[in-house]
């Protein structure tokens, strides 16, 4: 169940960074997942419950979001398979 809800996490994180799995979305729905998803994290109540099914403080996957904007927004598909290969193990080591 731990693992589940770091995946939607994980989801959310690359959705903000606008790396989808379909990169056939047109222009406008890529903004709008990237807009609900940085909403999501504006949403403490939900946002935070989350992050406790997840067993994850809130502030540090919140960081964790933020540093992934800075270095991988709208990047190259190699480097956005880094990205997710970098949550896999950032998960699993500090929260595993």
């Amino acid at each position: 169940e731990v693992r589940l809800w770091r995946s939607v996490i994980k989801r959310s994180i690359l959705d903000c960074c606008g790396i989808f799995e379909d990169s056939k979305l047109y222009n406008r729905k890529r903004h709008r997942i990237i807009f609900e998803a940085e909403s999501w994290y504006n949403k403490r109540d939900e946002f935070e419950l989350v992050c406790d099914f997840a067993n994850m403080n809130p502030d540090n996957v919140f960081e964790l979001k933020e540093n992934a904007k800075k270095y991988f927004k709208n990047s190259s598909e190699e480097r956005s398979t880094l990205l997710s290969a970098l949550l896999d193990r950032l998960l699993k080591r500090f929260y595993g």
